[in-house]
């Protein structure tokens, strides 16, 4: 029974290192997340490539609670959000439904 005892301290000794590195693994795991989506290769287009990419797209009807993609577009982030605003062709047609 001593053995058994000991052998238990051990574990819980031992749960108490692993469980902090358990802990430190899942925020590393989302730091790097974060860091392949910061470079991910969609955010090194360019302005006038991604411009290229909203006119095709806003020429395309879409059928869903948008009546354009416009308003999905410029919230996907402040980049998007800021050329998709400047490109005053999406913005030129407002569907009213009543």
């Amino acid at each position: 029974e001593d053995k058994i005892s000991k052998a238990e301290d051990k574990i819980c000794c031992l749960q108490d290192v692993i469980n902090p590195l358990r802990e430190e693994r899942e925020r590393m795991k989302k730091y790097v997340s974060n860091l392949e989506s910061i470079f991910a290769p969609i955010r090194r287009l360019p302005a006038e490539v991604l411009c290229e990419i909203f006119r095709m797209v806003g020429t395309v009807t879409v059928w869903s609670r948008w009546s354009s993609l416009v308003p999905p577009i410029s919230h996907v982030c402040h980049f998007w959000r800021s050329v998709s605003l400047e490109l005053s062709e999406l913005w030129s047609y407002i569907k009213i439904e009543y």
